[in-house]
């Protein structure tokens, strides 16, 4: 197991995505989305043979998770049944076309904005939950060799939002305004 992100839905219990795969070049999707309750600790395999799932957010609602997909450039919508066990339907929601890019963690907003970090392009691309690509937030350029911004947040209540970003120069930590305010999922794993 390779446990990735991680969110947290109201009742304390926690979602993960494991990023397993294995290995090019027969890369077949191994990776899971797993659900491990607060109370008991009893793991639950919410979704299996997936294509390295990174990114796992819940949607304003608290219904669904948007989980992003490493080796597919993809962000799927998983909804959940009402006590959150099982997944009733999903489907590949938004498709990013990041060429060298990577889809990695994402968080969401109060208007239910999915925030898209990505490995191998210093930058955040953030879509509307209905899929629309409403901007990208590009990070400048503060030193040669920056590759990527995965891990993003957004303070609850402002709009005052964070990635990290990495790359040859090092890392830090990159703060944008979000196009709404962060809520208590904007943790973005």
């Amino acid at each position: 197991m390779h446990p990735d992100d991680l969110a947290f839905d109201e009742a304390g219990n926690m979602f993960v995505t494991d990023s397993a795969y294995t290995p090019y070049p027969s890369a077949e999707p191994a990776g899971r989305v797993l659900r491990v309750d607060g109370a008991t600790g009893r793991v639950t395999v919410l979704a299996d043979d997936q294509p390295n799932p990174n990114g796992i957010s819940f949607d304003v609602g608290g219904d669904a998770l948007w989980v992003s997909h490493l080796d597919a450039n993809r962000i799927d919508r998983l909804v959940l049944d009402r006590d959150g066990t099982a997944v009733v339907s999903g489907h590949a929601a938004i498709h990013v076309d990041g060429g060298v890019a990577q889809t990695d963690s994402n968080a969401v907003d109060a208007a239910g904005n999915v925030y898209q970090g990505m490995h191998g392009r210093p930058e955040v691309r953030v879509y509307g939950p209905d899929g629309t690509h409403l901007t990208t937030v590009s990070i400048p350029a503060e030193g040669d060799g920056l590759q990527s911004a995965t891990n993003i947040a957004i303070r609850p209540g402002t709009t005052d939002a964070y990635a990290t970003v990495s790359g040859a120069a090092g890392g830090f930590v990159y703060r944008f305004d979000a196009l709404a305010e962060g809520i208590r999922q904007s943790n973005g794993g």
